[in-house]
């Protein structure tokens, strides 16, 4: 039963945020773009200091985040390119939302740490992604200070 309130608030989450900021996704910006930019990613910064910069266009999650990840049950799912996060199948497309509706999101990384933050109106969004030891990935949705965890597998 609790599994199932996770999963039904996380989409009560990104439906929220779909609506605050006027559509979730767009058919026709698939991970064809991703080709493009995979000179984004930098080797200079090795050090375990967090960075954070605002996105000036499209995002630049690190390498090993890139790909498709699921939830167990396969209830939930992230695809990460070289330049955007997209969650929920489509729901909430990240780069979507800064071409269309000019959202701002400020990036944050580490070594296996990689965030997304953002404000709709007066309203604080982040999305944390942790790789852990195992290969698995925690996630977590917060909107100001409500936070729900998932565990995603890559696949």
């Amino acid at each position: 039963m609790k599994k199932y309130l996770v999963c039904a608030l996380v989409l009560v989450l990104i439906l929220a945020l779909a609506l605050l900021t006027g559509c979730g996704g767009s058919d026709t910006n698939d991970e064809a773009t991703g080709s493009s930019t995979e000179s984004k990613t930098s080797d200079d910064s090795a050090s375990s200091s967090v960075s954070s910069n605002a996105t000036a266009g499209h995002l630049s999650p690190p390498a090993w985040l890139i790909g498709e990840w699921y939830t167990a049950d396969a209830s939930q799912d992230i695809k990460v390119t070289a330049d955007n996060v997209v969650l929920g199948s489509g729901n909430l497309d990240m780069n979507w939302q800064i071409d269309n509706v000019g959202l701002e999101v400020t990036e944050s990384t580490d070594d296996n740490f990689y965030s997304l933050a953002y404000m709709v109106g007066d309203v604080n969004f982040s999305y944390t992604f942790a790789l852990q030891d195992d290969g698995t990935m925690v996630s977590r949705v917060s909107v100001e200070d409500l936070g729900v965890d998932q565990i995603y597998t890559k696949r």
